[in-house]
């Protein structure tokens, strides 16, 4: 065990020094940081559209409930907004580190060096796939409930934020997944960073709008499905809508990354 865990400690060691030197993450924070601040700033500028002026008729308890339930769901938007926001940038970025961690080392050599050691494949696969993805959601998720909390003094709805949660961990899963099976396919950076572009372009654009089923756009995009569902509207899905697009996003993900392992094991460097 301790072996193992000194293994993992060594190959993260290595993979930062590799693949995330300076200004790399220090970029990567400051691009969420801008981007959760922008998500949460559209919504907390808007007015909260209460008229707060007494008349014969006013009932403070009820204006004051209706004014706390009205900030609550402005929070709660703002919270999903930003997780929104930095998703979207989020799955422009992922193709171009996959493309620089996983495709570019069997371009330059650099896999066939490590691997010259006794490195065990799914130890090397299980360190790139976890540094990524804790560079990239954990930083999202704290920075949009930071900036959150900071701008909007209200309750949070803590359900709706913990779907959202979740629907981000699984945007950002799915969008490295695709990543990954087409570096390890193609064993290209510019193929594995096209791939990511046209996914990118299409989780951007087509889901906004009467193109494809509503279960369908939650497995593209869980996050955005979240926030449509808290607004509401004509193509806001249901919640039945919500579980079964994220738990799809979920398996597809989970299926593409096992996929691309075996293929990593298999793979001539």
């Amino acid at each position: 065990m301790r072996e193992r865990l000194s293994e993992l400690r060594k190959l993260s060691c290595l993979e930062l020094t590799l693949s995330y030197r300076f200004p790399t993450i220090e970029f990567l924070v400051a691009i969420l940081v801008f981007s959760s601040g922008l998500g949460v700033l559209s919504i907390g500028m808007t007015s909260i559209g209460m008229n707060l002026n007494p008349d014969p008729y006013y009932n403070a308890t009820q204006t004051t409930e209706h004014y706390t339930e009205h900030m609550v769901q402005k929070k709660t938007l703002a919270y999903v907004q930003a997780l929104v926001t930095c998703t979207n940038v989020l799955f422009f970025l992922i193709p171009l580190f996959v493309a620089f961690t996983v495709a570019r080392p069997f371009e330059d050599g650099t896999l066939k060096t490590i691997l010259s050691y006794p490195v065990n494949r799914s130890t090397l696969m299980s360190v790139r796939t976890l540094l990524l993805l804790s560079l990239t959601s954990i930083p999202t998720i704290a920075l949009s409930a930071v900036w959150t909390s900071t701008l909007i003094p209200s309750d949070l709805n803590i359900g709706y934020a913990m779907i959202a949660s979740i629907a981000t961990l699984v945007s950002i899963l799915m969008m490295y997944a695709i990543s990954q099976f087409a570096a390890i396919i193609s064993k290209k950076s510019s193929a594995t960073v096209i791939v990511g572009m046209i996914f990118w372009i299409m989780v951007t654009t087509l889901i906004y709008g009467p193109f494809l089923p509503i279960t369908l756009v939650a497995t593209l995009n869980p996050v955005s499905a979240v926030f449509n569902f808290i607004v509401g509207g004509e193509y806001a899905p249901t919640i039945s809508d919500l579980v079964v697009g994220i738990s799809s996003a979920l398996v597809i993900a989970l299926c593409l990354i096992a996929t691309s392992l075996k293929l990593f094991f298999k793979a001539e460097v």
